[in-house]
């Protein structure tokens, strides 16, 4: 990491990476300033205060200005609380845990008093970026853990399921001081515009916005019509858009943490299976020529949730699913990107036949392995001065789920990236006499990484 330049996304300003980096380092937010010399320190005790956000057993905790999250949680008195391995519903077994997702420069040691069954730790540079759990690292309580990289994010877990662990403290020495609270947030007037409409509630943390869609049948109403022989079909936009516009050379990535209600992304039971509902994160990118002229642009494309609807779709049989209403979707959990079939037009792929580009799992099945509602994205674009081509990957929890050779055909040697906007979306497909309830998902910031 301390060979790479990473910057939180802009949203005023012209900023240009490589020879006027001093520059850069001096009116953009830094995610990691490993010459800032001050620690942090936090202390999340017996008297954290903590609010439930969800049910499920999921708690936040808030400690000045950084989140914490607490999975498998019960409190219990003088101490932070006891966490163990849960059941949500009698379907899904998760981890209990603690993790944060504001503190972003890197940590400088961490120590975890506890007492009770095992208790592990992952490191990690952006939020959830791994999520498997292979019981590597031991904590010992109460003995400092020396942070080498200055990692940015941390998860403890357990996987017992009776005794559990009981947290008295977790101590952390973080690079974050309070002097750049200020610049670590965005506000409301950090918006170039709002994502299609605007949530019915809108929250801006440390390091993430969070929002709540609102799929009212008559508000945000962005589009509707008749498909499959309905005439209430609609889909809601809400969420958030952003501008950047930095010569980002020609390799760089964009990374962003997604965290789903777990009532919604989670529970198989009642109506969450039915509801159409993703999360979609779309950057837009452009490229300059060597005199700065824009030459091109183009759009790329994650969904997660826990149905695609696909309303816009063609209905062909070997891809779309009908429902008993008659509508159109592919059932069930699943990440996907959205493409163009050619003479079948833009469509979801389909989950059940697509594979991953990195494994031989369908696109289901991969998502199907992780049964927790976080999502790490990662996009990464290269250009091959060469071959001409330039290449588009994304990936959701490690899985490449897509790879363009031609994501811009006219690619020429000195050309450079640049992002356009890039949007975070909760989104609602479906009828009118469906989609009646209001899901809540995070976004980390994105953070752009040059490569």
């Amino acid at each position: 990491m301390k060979n790479k330049t990473l910057l939180t996304l802009s949203v005023a300003g012209f900023l240009t990476i490589g020879s006027t980096a001093a520059i850069v380092f001096a009116h953009t937010n830094i995610v990691k300033q490993l010459t800032r010399a001050t620690n942090h320190e936090l202390v999340l005790d017996g008297n954290t205060e903590i609010s439930e956000e969800d049910y499920g057993y999921y708690y936040s905790a808030t400690v000045k200005t950084n989140e914490f999250d607490l999975i498998g949680y019960t409190p219990v008195s003088n101490k932070l609380g006891n966490i163990k391995k849960r059941n949500y519903n009698g379907v899904y077994d998760y981890n209990g845990m603690v993790y944060n997702r504001s503190v972003i420069n890197g940590f400088t040691s961490m120590t975890i008093k506890y007492t009770g069954a095992s208790l592990y730790y992952k490191l990690t540079d952006y939020l959830m970026q791994d999520m498997v759990f292979d019981k590597a690292n031991l904590v010992t309580s109460n003995i400092e853990i020396q942070v080498a990289n200055n990692e940015a994010y941390f998860i403890l877990y357990t996987d017992d399921t009776t005794t559990g662990v009981d947290i008295e403290s977790i101590t952390l020495n973080c690079l974050c001081d309070s002097s750049i609270d200020n610049e670590m947030i965005f506000n409301e007037n950090s918006n170039i515009w709002s994502a299609r409409s605007s949530s019915s509630k809108k929250v801006w943390g440390y390091n993430f916005v969070e929002l709540t869609n609102n799929p009212g049948s008559t508000q945000n109403n962005y589009s509707t019509g008749s498909h499959g022989g309905h005439d209430d079909v609609w889909y809601r936009w809400n969420g958030q858009a952003f501008r950047y516009s930095s010569n980002l050379g020609t390799r760089f990535s964009i990374n962003t943490t997604i965290l789903g209600n777990i009532s919604q992304a989670v529970n198989a039971y009642g109506n969450a299976i039915d509801n159409y509902f993703n999360y979609s994160v779309w950057p837009e990118i452009f490229m300059t020529d060597a005199d700065n002229n824009k030459v091109g642009e183009n759009w790329e494309y994650a969904y997660i949730g826990n149905d695609n609807y696909e309303p816009l779709g063609k209905d062909s049989p070997d891809r779309i699913h009908q429902d008993l209403y008659g509508n159109y979707s592919y059932s069930g959990r699943f990440f996907t990107t959205y493409k163009d079939y050619g003479t079948d037009g833009w469509q979801f792929a389909d989950p059940d036949t697509t594979i991953v580009k990195n494994g031989t799992k369908t696109y289901r099945e991969a998502y199907n392995t992780f049964n927790l509602p976080y999502w790490y994205i990662r996009y990464e674009f290269e250009a091959d001065p060469v071959t001409g081509n330039v290449s588009s990957k994304v990936f959701v929890n490690g899985f490449q789920i897509s790879y363009y050779e031609d994501f811009f055909d006219n690619y020429q040697e000195g050309y450079n990236f640049h992002i356009n906007t890039y949007h975070m979306h909760c989104v609602n497909y479906g009828t009118n006499s469906q989609n009646a309830n209001k899901y809540k998902g995070v976004f980390t910031y994105p953070r752009i990484t040059t490569l």
